[in-house]
Formats: C-alpha cells, sequence, structure tokens
C-alpha cells in the first residue's frame, strides 16, 4: 500500500513537471506575441485563436508524454497495481479537463488533448502487464 500511494504521488508529480516543461518548450518555440498579457483572459482567447498550430501539437504532445512517462514511473513504483495507473491518469485528466473548460481552446485541440491522455494511460496499461 505504501510503495502504491509513493507511486501515485511520483507519477502525479512528475506529469506535472513534465508538463510544465513541455510549456516552456512551446513558449520558447512559438513566443506570445507582444501585447498579448498571458495573465489576462480575453487577451488568451485573442492569443488561441491566433496562435500557430505547432504550439497546440507541441502542448498535445508534451500532455501525453508527461503522463505516459508518470504512469510508467508510478507503475514501477507502485509494483504495476492498477489503482495507481488510473489514479495517475484520472488526476491528469482532470486537470486537462479543467484547463480546457478555463481557457478557450479549437475543438480539435481539445479532442486530440483527450484523446492523448486516454493513449498514455492505455499504452502502459496494455504493455506492462498491470495487475489488478
Amino acid at each position: 500500500m505504501k510503495k502504491q500511494v509513493l507511486g501515485i504521488f511520483a507519477g502525479v508529480i512528475i506529469s506535472v513537471l513534465l508538463v510544465l516543461l513541455g510549456e516552456v518548450i512551446s513558449h520558447q518555440l512559438y513566443p506570445i506575441p507582444h501585447g498579448i498579457d498571458p495573465m489576462n483572459e480575453e487577451h488568451l482567447a485573442v492569443y488561441m485563436k491566433i496562435a500557430p498550430k505547432g504550439a497546440f501539437f507541441i502542448v498535445i504532445l508534451g500532455h501525453f508524454i508527461a503522463l505516459l512517462i508518470g504512469n510508467v514511473v508510478g507503475l514501477k513504483i507502485g509494483e504495476k497495481h492498477k489503482k495507481v495507473l488510473q489514479i495517475v491518469s484520472g488526476i491528469f485528466l482532470f486537470m486537462v479537463l479543467f484547463n480546457l473548460y478555463m481557457l478557450r481552446h479549437p475543438m480539435w485541440f481539445m479532442i486530440l488533448d483527450i484523446g492523448a491522455v486516454i493513449g498514455a494511460y492505455w499504452i502502459p496499461l496494455k504493455l506492462m502487464k498491470v495487475g489488478k
């Protein structure tokens, strides 16, 4: 039980840190234009309409990689218990859905981002021989 809790904690923390790294990379490659305040909701709504598709794809890929690595680490620490995978992925999915709700994203991005989360759950489930 202790290893499972540690696996959940490690999986979530690693996932979040990797998402932050992905966001930094995305903003380095596609900087927010001068005059757009990222702390202003109206400015962000405008930016979401004009942001390059590449910036969105980096975020989707970042979410996929972050959760995939977080799940693998969590499962290794948590002795491949399925609950570890479910909880880490569930927390991550909640954070993604909250972000999609709070910021206006294009519909195609929302669909692909949720699909990336599902893929990052499914891959370790099938490849790592996850137990009950």
